[in-house]
């Protein structure tokens, strides 16, 4: 889980970003930050719809209903939530 998390932080910041934060992890952290990363294809960029496309079904509509309530407003305004 600790790996998924590094490289999703690390494939959305810019290189030297990236570069940056693997310079402050322990060694061990600092190699399963940098597997497989390819710096010519970072930072991805999603937009507000990119969290409906990683979620199943319903589960996204789930987590935002425990968010705050200014917090869910501003998202769904933004279109990341649909109401139902």
């Amino acid at each position: 889980m600790l790996r998924a998390w590094l490289h999703v932080v690390r494939d959305r910041l810019t290189v030297d970003s990236a570069a940056h934060l693997g310079a402050q992890l322990p060694e061990l952290l600092r190699g399963t930050s940098y597997g497989g990363w390819v710096p010519s294809r970072v930072p991805i960029r999603y937009d507000s719809a990119a969290l409906r496309e990683k979620f199943s079904h319903g589960q996204l509509d789930h987590v935002f209903t425990l968010l705050p309530a200014k917090l869910r407003v501003e998202l769904s305004e933004a279109g990341t939530v649909t109401r139902s």
